[in-house]
């Protein structure tokens, strides 16, 4: 009989004499000394009715259309990317009105536009929007717009005195 290494699989083929267990040595505690695997799945079990080439294309399938998704968000970033160039305009302009209407420092304002949104008009984070991150509607309009987002910031700095509102004042 032939010995078992704990794999199930008997050591026949001759090759239990290269190896340093004898036929003598006990079988191991709550062990049986020889197991075998029974495979009772038939073919079409395993691959659940399908063929291994059925898989295979799912597979290909798959890996295409992921590959397809990571492409499309390259392209929407991209896009966002160059339209911030496009905006980039109207934020400054909007940011210098609003620092020469109400009497607030440019640099300032410019510098927690950039900390808050980096200057990018459609940004969000939560309930907060635009290049400011109001949590409001400023004078009633879209807080997307840049013109009326900054405006009303300058306003509630100026109100308020400081810019503790926001995080990166």
């Amino acid at each position: 009989m032939a010995k078992v290494l704990g794999l199930g699989i008997p050591l026949a083929l001759g090759l239990t004499a290269s190896w340093p267990w004898r036929e003598a040595d006990p079988p191991l505690p709550n062990k049986p000394a020889v197991s075998y695997v029974t495979v009772t799945a038939t073919t079409p079990q395993l691959y659940q009715a399908h063929s291994a080439r059925w898989w295979a294309s799912r597979a290909v399938r798959a890996r295409r259309e992921a590959n397809w998704s990571h492409h499309a968000i390259r392209r929407l970033r991209t896009a966002l990317n160059r339209s911030y160039h496009d905006w980039k305009p109207t934020v400054d302009y909007a940011i210098d009105l609003a620092a020469r209407v109400f009497g607030i420092s440019e640099s300032k304002m410019r510098a927690v536009a950039w900390c808050e949104s980096t200057m990018r008009p459609w940004a969000t984070n939560g309930r907060y929007a635009g290049i400011f991150q109001l949590g409001w509607r400023p004078f009633g309009l879209s807080p997307y717009d840049p013109v009326a987002n900054a405006l009303s910031a300058a306003q509630t700095v100026r109100h308020d005195g400081s810019w503790r509102q926001w995080a990166c004042g």
